[in-house]
């Protein structure tokens, strides 16, 4: 019988999987057909409802981070049990990929604008049912909603940046942008958290939900008369 690795197990299944990609890349052919000067696009910075998007893109990952990375001390002053924390993670993280799949089976057929408006409306619910300290029930239930809301929005954020740039200038500055809200979301919470409250986060998160929803909502009610029209 395999005995538990514990903490190390992760370790061994993250260096398995990084053998398994380098192994796949050499899968990848040398070369591919060159780009057409259409294909490739103009050059330069994003179009400024680009980097409304961006900023958008920013605020999503930013609101999610600054209050998740503060979960388990979240839960500990609501009072739960020991391993409720652990649960709720893990309650998360196997919603996380419903929501995935969720969104893979929805590709195409629901706009960018109701997927991320309806998402974000909902995460800021729960992030006040989370701020309000609710029952261990209560406090896994809003951990699973969470986790698929999370990962059922993020892929919508790249036909947001499309729409708002079509020379994808913007989109494919995306996942930097997203990168740069994790950071930047649990820096500002450690600003407003302390040893014996930790709600500062949550509340941060909700300002930023609130300022990512204002800035979907403008790029929604000023797109092009060709998009509106589409």
């Amino acid at each position: 019988m395999l005995k538990p690795l514990g903490v190390d197990g992760g370790f061994g299944v993250l260096a398995g999987l990084s053998l398994l990609t380098a192994a796949a890349g050499l899968l990848v052919p040398d070369a591919y057909w060159p780009l057409t000067d259409h294909d490739q696009g103009p050059g330069g910075l994003p179009s400024p409802r680009g980097w409304v998007a961006l900023a958008a893109a920013l605020c999503f990952q930013a609101f999610i981070l600054a209050f998740w990375i503060y979960v388990e001390p979240l839960s500990r002053q609501s009072g739960h049990a020991q391993g409720v924390a652990g649960a709720a993670i893990s309650l998360s993280l196997a919603a996380q990929v419903a929501g995935g799949s969720a969104a893979t089976a929805l590709a195409g057929r629901v706009s960018w604008f109701k997927a991320l408006a309806g998402a974000i409306t909902l995460m800021i619910a729960a992030l006040f049912v989370f701020g309000m300290r609710p029952a261990a029930p209560l406090f896994l239930a809003c951990s699973g909603a969470f986790g698929f809301l999370w990962i059922f929005a993020s892929p919508y954020l790249t036909p947001l940046a499309i729409e708002a740039d079509p020379t994808r200038r913007a989109a494919m500055l995306g996942p930097g942008a997203g990168l740069l809200g994790c950071a930047a979301g649990p820096f500002l919470a450690s600003l407003l958290v302390s040893d014996s409250d930790v709600r500062g986060s949550v509340w941060l998160g909700v300002g930023l939900a609130l300022v990512t929803l204002a800035l979907i909502i403008g790029l929604h009610l000023t797109r092009p008369r060709a998009v509106l029209t589409s």
